[in-house]
């Protein structure tokens, strides 16, 4: 099978990760896999290009500019010739070797939808949008995002921009999304099915690892600080006045809890695997990387009960909820005086080794070939509903 997967605009390989595991999975699958980018981050390259391992990365420009903010997010949902550029690039790709098909794995280009079928020839490939999260949030979400009274001033654009999704979403064969909770979303809001749920995470995030033996003493609570808004601060901060053995790690310290600094991919494997768990503190999360991470290393997790984390983990025996500062530091505590054993470990592994990327590769490719079945199928009966009237046309 040959894919093609879209990000019209890397500036972190963050969320992302999802995608560039699953590629790789599909292309250690034997399958032909390309990833297209319109504009990407130069010092990114070579880390997408080691995530995606066979895979093909295409990408127009490499620019050195890092995230300006909310500009930047507006100007890539809005249409623009960068978009016709990137369509432009997928049909000289698909005019070598066709495609099966081709998935938008991002919020922002949702024009490719009608740019694609109207470019493309006939057949055509699949065409799907993985939906990392709703436009919907910017509005909806003000207690969880900065600038909240600016998004009331905008709330009035609101039906717009849910009308232009909505309408955007029709353009495509089929819906994935990178939660069961945008999914629920998705059906709530929209009134669209999801039909795949593509969460991938690569096949070394559940390696033992080397290990430098250079750990924080222990037992120690890993707190990755990535997610953390101004509230989450707070209840770090209440959590830490106990006196728990807290290591963080991530692009900001936290006051009040030593600091390891932002981490390879390797060391964060390595950090979260020594402690005896992980307090994952966050504002909104649509998914929530960090549990897979954990989990996938064999380490339980403490977090917050809301949004994707808590749909997705809610019956997990390895991930605690609670709401409150003293709820999370309680179950910290049990955390440093119960350690997981090796058997936990093992067990935690094995409660996240259906999202391996090879077993997510395969899913993925499962579900697209039931959707080109279905799709085949309905193609089959117009036609035939089509050749029925000409003929009725005829015999008048």
């Amino acid at each position: 099978m040959k894919v093609g997967f879209v990000i019209p605009w890397i500036q972190r390989t963050g969320g992302n990760k999802t995608v560039l595991s699953v590629a790789e999975g599909l292309a250690r699958g034997g399958h032909d896999v390309q990833l297209f980018c319109h504009t990407v981050r130069t010092d990114l390259v070579p880390e997408i290009e080691r995530q995606i391992g066979g895979a093909t990365f295409s990408y127009a420009v490499r620019s050195e500019r890092s995230y300006e903010g909310h500009r930047d997010d507006l100007s890539w949902q809005l249409p623009s010739r960068r978009y016709r550029r990137l369509a432009e690039t997928i049909l000289a790709a698909h005019r070598g070797a066709p495609f099966d098909a081709v998935i938008v794995v991002a919020n922002e280009g949702r024009q490719l939808g009608r740019q694609l079928r109207h470019a493309l020839p006939r057949p055509q490939p699949l065409f799907g949008w993985s939906i990392m999260e709703l436009i919907d949030h910017s509005f909806l979400l003000s207690r969880e995002r900065d600038l909240p009274w600016l998004r009331s001033l905008l709330s009035p654009v609101y039906p717009a921009a849910h009308w232009a999704w909505g309408r955007s979403m029709r353009d495509f064969d089929f819906l994935c999304a990178n939660s069961e909770w945008t999914s629920d979303l998705v059906g709530y809001l929209y009134g669209l099915e999801c039909g795949h749920i593509l969460v991938s995470l690569p096949e070394e995030a559940f390696g033992p690892g080397p290990g430098s033996g250079d750990l924080p003493p222990g037992p120690y609570i890993a707190v990755p600080t990535v997610s953390l808004g101004p509230r989450e601060q707070g209840l770090l901060a209440e959590v830490a006045s106990q006196g728990l053995n807290l290591v963080s790690f991530g692009p900001r310290p936290a006051p009040g809890v030593p600091h390891l600094g932002y981490l390879s991919e390797e060391r964060l494997r390595e950090v979260l695997r020594g402690a005896a768990a992980t307090l994952f503190l966050f504002d909104y999360e649509a998914l929530g990387l960090i549990p897979f991470e954990s989990l996938a290393v064999g380490t339980p997790v403490v977090t917050l009960p809301k949004y994707g984390v808590h749909v997705q983990w809610r019956e997990s025996p390895y991930v605690e909820f609670a709401g409150t500062a003293r709820g999370l530091a309680e179950a910290c505590r049990r955390r440093l005086l119960g350690p997981p054993t090796v058997a936990d470990r093992e067990s935690a592994r094995a409660s996240v080794d259906r999202f391996r990327a090879s077993r997510a590769a395969a899913s993925l490719v499962s579900y697209l070939e039931e959707v080109r079945s279905v799709k085949e199928a309905l193609d089959g009966a117009s036609a035939g509903r089509e050749h029925a009237l000409d003929s009725a046309k005829g015999a008048d």
